[in-house]
């Protein structure tokens, strides 16, 4: 969702150039938006980004720029484990 190639196909090594190119910038507003909904109607309110690209900022506040996500799940390590287990 957060990118124009939906990570198909693209390996990220860290570089900044590869996080703020081909980014779908109507689903990252959503993103913010959503994130600033939930947690205005529900001060308690947890949110959780499942991704595997380690975008920048994706759980800073939206007032210093980032998502407003609490936590990310990284979903390459659930990934990793599922094709250990069927492997073994």
């Amino acid at each position: 969702m957060l990118y124009t190639h939906h990570g198909i196909g693209y390996c990220f090594s860290g570089g900044y150039h590869e996080y703020f190119n081909n980014t779908d910038d109507d689903a990252i507003l959503y993103l913010m938006l959503a994130n600033d909904l939930a947690h205005t109607l529900n001060p308690n309110a947890i949110t959780i980004a499942e991704e595997v690209s380690g975008m920048p900022g994706l759980c800073r506040p939206i007032e210093e720029g980032g998502f407003g996500f609490d936590y990310r799940l990284n979903m390459s390590v659930p990934d990793q484990w599922i094709k250990l287990l069927k492997e073994v």
